[in-house]
This record gives structure tokens, sequence and C-alpha cells, in this order.
């Protein structure tokens, strides 16, 4: 049987992805294909690669996330993600052909908004390019095309894995209340958009899982690597008896 897992984007708050599968791992739930988008696409990179999701976890906890981070303000964003690149190749994250699984990382394109599923090429480009929130990070040039973060247009790549026989998507972006103010209806602008393009893969998914106490922590919430996992983790335990009968 083929398996896929794919995973939404959503900064900090996809160490809850890793807590999900290492209780699967634990299980010998193995899967063979990987698809995601921003801080999904390189949490699906390392396990493509071969890491372990507990490896994994200590390792995007290990790093200083202050000193990758360089502004950028009159350059159109915020920050830009440059310093990041080096990084990623350092961990193995260099090229598609490397990898022990199949990946796919999805990317939408600065000019035409089009939905990218990239599976060859320069990974930790591509991984930068997926990740590329804008207007906070600026859009990334890969081989003559920008790209920006390709949760815009689809927050869950369950599309490029739909030849799988099953399916696991986990989103990390559960519905949330907001402040009617300037602030709380920019976050529920956010959440609309993210939420609405993932109809499709919720439908196509064998199983759809959303992290529900994900919604106390914020994307950028570094400092709660520990609990957001916890919360990835638990979930699955409240799932083992969906996990024991497959």
């Amino acid at each position: 049987m083929k398996r896929a897992a794919v995973f939404s984007g959503g900064g900090a708050r996809c160490m809850a992805q890793l807590g999900y599968l290492s209780f699967l791992k634990e299980m010998g739930v193995e899967f063979e294909c990987y698809s995601g988008v921003s801080g999904g696409a390189i949490v699906a990179s390392f396990l493509a690669k071969g890491y372990k999701p507990k490896e994994i976890f200590e390792i995007l906890k290990s790093i200083d996330y202050k000193k990758l981070i360089k502004l950028n303000i009159f350059g159109g964003s915020i920050f830009h993600l440059k310093k990041v690149y080096p990084l990623l190749r350092d961990f193995g994250l260099k090229d598609f052909s490397d990898l022990k699984y199949k990946l796919y990382v999805a990317v939408t394109d600065y000019e035409t908004y089009e939905t990218c599923y990239i599976e060859s090429g320069d990974l930790a480009k591509y991984l930068i390019a997926s990740s590329s929130l804008i207007p906070i990070f600026s859009p990334f040039e890969v081989d003559g095309r920008v790209y920006i973060d390709g949760g815009f247009t689809d927050n869950l790549p369950v599309a490029p894995c739909v030849d799988s026989d099953f399916i696991l998507a986990i989103n990390v972006n559960p519905p949330l209340r907001f402040k009617n103010s300037l602030w709380g209806n920019l976050y529920r602008a956010g959440y609309i958009m993210l939420n609405t393009n993932m109809r499709y893969s919720k439908q196509k998914a064998h199983k759809y899982v959303e992290i529900r106490k994900c919604g106390v922590f914020s994307i950028f919430d570094t400092k709660n690597f520990d609990k957001i996992y916890e919360a990835g983790y638990k979930e699955a335990e409240d799932d083992m008896e969906f996990w024991k009968r497959i």
C-alpha cells in the first residue's frame, strides 16, 4: 500500500505535525510519499530525506531563528530568508534527487498566481520559496521564476498525491474566533483564505486531521515548540483506534 502524508503550512505550529507522526512511527505506520507547503514543506522534506520525526523536532528546536531572518524594509517586505538557504543545505536538503522518498513542495507563482507542485531541482531554494509569506517575507526567485508561499493558493497540497492508496492530511490552522477590530479582521481574512483553499484536500484525504490545540499558538511561537509537539502527539493518541485498523 502506497501511503502519503500531507502537511499544511503554519510556521511554528508545524511542530505538531512531527508530534503526530512520532506517535504513528511508534505504532509502525510508515509513509512513502510526502507533500507540504511552507513550514509543512520543511517537515515533509526532512521526512522524505529519511529523518525520524523526533530527530527533526530536535533539529528545528535547536535553531536560533532570530539569526536567520534579516530586515528587508526597503526591499518590499519586512524580512528576507536568504540566510536560511545554506542552513537547509547543511541538513542535507539540497536536491530532490537526494531524497529517500517522494516529495512535493507547493509554491505559488508570484506573476500568474498558479499553484506549482515542485518535485525536482534545488530543494533548499523551493523550501524558501514555499515559505515566502508576503509581505512578511519577500518573494523568492528560483530558475528565473518568482514564487511566494504556496499556502496562498493551496495550504494542504493533497492534489499531487491523489494516486496514493491512503492519504493522511494534517492541518495545524483550526478555525478560531477573532475580535471585531482592525487586527482581528486581518487575522480572520488570513484564516478564511487558508481554510477555504483546503476544501478539495479535505475531500480527497482518507484521514483528515485538524490539530485543535494549535489555535492557542502563534505561527512564530518558537518558544513553545515542546507544547506544540505534544499537542500533535496527543491528537494522534486520540486517533489510536483509527490507526489500529489501518
